[in-house]
């Protein structure tokens, strides 16, 4: 079910369910997404439909880019989810997350409500691994691009 800035309905509850990435039996310990956005119902949306989507995600909130950087800084974080459309810029945080595209130290997905192309296009040109417009994307959607996501930067540090 796509955002409709609302709560999740039953019907995009898939608690768990990954989808072939996880072999039954063997641990793994969980990514650690960190979803930033300024909106708390979107920040709250978004990271309640991952929590409830897969267990594979240890999910981490910030409301604000500062206190995204300074988390960034202070902890392992297997993965970004980015809202573009915040006061102090989200293109600053993807700039300061991924200050080198072709080997990003961290993979970066740009969440937003902004349905502009072009933006897109520059997101990704600065590093963004992934884009997703808000009003049409699910958590399952947000779970591919983050499993790709996490596999390209992996293969990008694997082969340099």
């Amino acid at each position: 079910m796509p955002y409709a800035g609302g709560r999740l309905g039953p019907s995009s509850r898939h608690m768990g369910k990954a989808i072939g990435l996880w072999p039954p039996g063997q641990f793994t310990v969980p990514a650690t997404v960190l979803v930033i956005d300024d909106s708390e119902e979107d920040l709250k949306y978004w990271s309640d439909a991952l929590r409830q989507f897969s267990s594979r995600y240890t999910v981490l909130e910030s409301a604000n880019a500062a206190d995204a950087l300074n988390l960034c800084a202070s902890r392992p974080i297997d993965c970004v989810v980015l809202d573009l459309d915040m006061p102090e810029s989200g293109f600053h945080v993807l700039l300061e997350l991924v200050p080198d595209r072709r080997l990003p130290k961290v993979p970066v997905i740009v969440l937003t409500h902004l349905p502009h192309p072009n933006l897109f296009e520059m997101a990704k040109h600065n590093g963004a691994q992934a884009c997703l417009l808000k009003q049409s994307t699910s958590a399952q959607d947000l779970d591919q691009a983050i499993q790709q996501a996490m596999a390209a930067v992996k293969a990008a540090r694997s082969a340099s």
